[in-house]
């Protein structure tokens, strides 16, 4: 699991050979802003049925990103982006202030939840937390996943492009890496249209597909200070155009939730898991004889996969 450039294109589809160097750079401007170093373990709290879902099919059930329980998932950092895009565009000129104004005028139908269904797996660096366990785990019935964060490959990109991203809280941090991404890519427009004389049309297409896919991390990562006790990362799975991806439906409180079925391991691998937490409402014994036989049922240890560790919440 590891960041990798969304694009609008199948990453097979490539730039004129002219314009490769051109392109690379754009891809590395994209995801610097976003970059953060991956934690060694991330946490995910679920129901008993859940953890022996995630087990046995060694698959991550990612929501469509308008199912959550955040109303305002992938919109929160839709003003700061067309506020940063407006600054920008009166300080830059030429084909820069131009490739930004396109931003502005196309955004609303060109941003990340029009173009393409955005699933989310949720994740957290925090381990053992007593909201956690309330809101996600059958009120401390349940289990804490202790997943390893390991650098494989993932499922086919051509598919599915999926990237592990640390949720941002910080309204001024969504403001300094979107500015960032925005003026290195006007900066490479401006450099490229100082060499040839002018820029190319597909130069200009790939420089705005720059911008669109800086735009979607933003939109991706970012969330309201109200959430950040939850700590979340999130592996993000984006649907490209025309993918033949099946998705799932479900009920709950009324309402249809979409989904997505998602392998985190390269060849459909076990998962990796450092630890399973027993969460802190119910019989310890009890709960450690079921874990184990789930374990041995799900074939753990195995080649790719040792048997974690069994731990207890501390907040029993």
């Amino acid at each position: 699991m590891a960041i990798r450039p969304f694009r609008s294109r199948p990453p097979n589809v490539l730039a004129p050979p002219d314009l490769g160097p051109f392109d690379s750079r754009l891809d590395q401007l994209v995801v610097e802003p976003f970059r953060d170093a991956l934690p060694g373990v991330l946490y995910h709290y679920t129901t008993w049925a859940g953890a022996e879902g995630i087990l046995t099919t060694k698959q991550f059930w990612a929501t469509a990103h308008d199912c959550t329980n955040d109303q305002a998932e992938l919109t929160s950092a839709d003003s700061v982006i067309l506020e940063v895009a407006s600054e920008l565009e009166s300080t830059v000129g030429g084909a820069a202030r131009e490739l930004i104004g396109l931003l502005l005028k196309n955004y609303s139908r060109s941003k990340v939840t029009e173009i393409a269904p955005v699933y989310l797996a949720c994740f957290s660096e925090a381990r053992d937390q007593g909201s956690q366990w309330e809101a996600y785990a059958d009120k401390g019935r349940g289990l804490c996943l202790g997943i390893r964060v390991l650098g494989e490959v993932g499922p086919d990109p051509s598919v599915v492009g999926v990237s592990l991203l640390r949720v941002d809280y910080s309204e001024s941090s969504w403001r300094k890496k979107i500015t960032t991404g925005f003026e290195a890519v006007a900066s490479e427009v401006s450099q490229l249209a100082v060499r040839r004389g002018a820029v190319p049309y597909r130069a200009r297409a790939l420089a705005l597909n720059a911008l669109y896919r800086i735009a979607a991390y933003a939109a991706i990562t970012a969330k309201k200070p109200a959430w950040s006790r939850e700590a979340e990362w999130r592996q993000v799975a984006v649907v490209r155009r025309r993918a033949k991806v099946q998705i799932f439906e479900r009920k709950a409180l009324g309402q249809t939730i979409r989904y997505l079925k998602l392998f985190l391991r390269r060849d459909e691998r076990p998962l990796a898991f450092d630890e399973i937490i027993i969460g802190p409402n119910q019989d310890v014994a009890l709960a450690t004889s079921r874990l184990r036989a789930i374990l041995a049922d799900a074939g753990y240890p195995n080649d790719h996969a040792d048997l974690p560790r069994i731990a207890t919440s501390c907040l029993a």
